[in-house]
């Protein structure tokens, strides 16, 4: 499981937010007839609770820990810090499997500067809108904590 201060790292990227929204933006999104909906026909117009946000991050969590563990079962062993990361890759992006070269480089214990610049070398860290979170990826593979 994800430890406690990669959930507080993932909680404070994110940010609570009641009603949908486009995260490309940050504008509330809505349906353009109807009411938002997901699931078993839950109007998301009307927001989500605190606990249910909690809720959804947990299990979101735990769905990507088990996609990766069921793909790369040595994932299991590896540092809090990289097993939180390559969750949070996958919990935002639904394929931290396609980053391969963090993986390899994890994997094969290669030194922890390589493995920060794996995260630097990423598409996700040259975007100016998501640079932030992966720098604090990186650093955090280099100094071993969130």
């Amino acid at each position: 499981m994800m430890s406690e201060a990669g959930l507080q790292r993932l909680r404070t990227d994110e940010e609570y937010e009641r009603f949908a929204y486009d995260d490309k933006t940050a504008r509330r999104v809505r349906a353009p007839l109807g009411n938002l909906t997901i699931g078993y026909g839950t109007n998301l117009d009307v927001g989500i609770t605190n606990d249910e946000a909690e809720f959804l991050m947990i299990m979101r969590v735990i769905d990507s820990e088990e996609k990766i563990i069921e793909s790369y079962p040595p994932f299991v062993t590896w540092p809090a810090v990289q097993r939180d990361i390559l969750t949070m890759i996958d919990y935002n992006t639904g394929n931290a499997l396609a980053w391969t070269n963090l993986i390899n480089s994890i994997a094969s214990g290669a030194p922890i500067i390589r493995q920060a610049n794996n995260v630097r070398d990423s598409l996700a860290w040259r975007s100016t809108l998501t640079r932030p979170r992966y720098e604090r990826f990186a650093q955090a593979i280099i100094y071993g904590h969130w």
